[in-house]
């Protein structure tokens, strides 16, 4: 059964199992791996987190932890997660050699204190396996037209256009 919630951040579990990476013991290494993968683009993220909110049309998937009863575990969302954790808690950086990344997150933390986010609506899976055809539908291409179809340049010129206002060159030659 698939029914929809508003969990705390508090209470989401990163996948130690996220196919972003071979399988961790524990959410210190999902956090660890996560950061080592993503780096900056985490920051990037946070950035446009705090300044647009988190996409409405892409919720977080989630089933109950079998080992405690009121955490959830993210089987999709896991970059998301792991940001808003970041932008609540920069100490969870605790490798050194990410330094930079962590003062990122302290000033984003100081800066956005009044706008975190702490509690999410998200998707609720009984089991994982409910989700695995909508999670392979988002992240394996476009699957014979099933997934999602990517826009080639001249319509990501069309859309940036109209609705950004912003003029290419390209597009204006294929006018004529």
């Amino acid at each position: 059964m698939i029914t929809t919630d508003k969990i705390k951040l508090d209470n989401l579990l990163l996948n130690t199992e996220n196919f972003r990476y071979e399988t961790v013991n524990d959410q210190k290494e999902a956090i660890a791996k996560m950061l080592e993968e993503q780096r900056t683009k985490l920051v990037n993220l946070a950035q446009h987190i705090m300044k647009h909110g988190l996409n409405p049309n892409d919720r977080i998937q989630v089933y109950p932890s079998s080992h405690d009863n009121t955490k959830f575990v993210v089987l999709e969302g896991n970059r998301r997660i792991v940001t808003l954790k970041f932008l609540k808690n920069p100490d969870l950086i605790d490798d050194p050699s990410f330094l930079t990344i962590k003062k990122k997150f302290q000033t984003f933390n100081k800066e956005y204190a009044d706008e975190l986010i702490d509690e999410l609506d998200c998707i609720v899976y009984e089991k994982p396996e409910e989700a695995h055809e909508w999670v392979k539908l988002k992240h394996n291409g476009q699957r014979e037209g099933i997934g999602t179809v990517p826009w080639n340049a001249q319509q990501i010129d069309r859309f940036e256009e109209r609705v950004e206002g912003v003029s290419s060159i390209a597009l204006q030659g294929s006018l004529r």
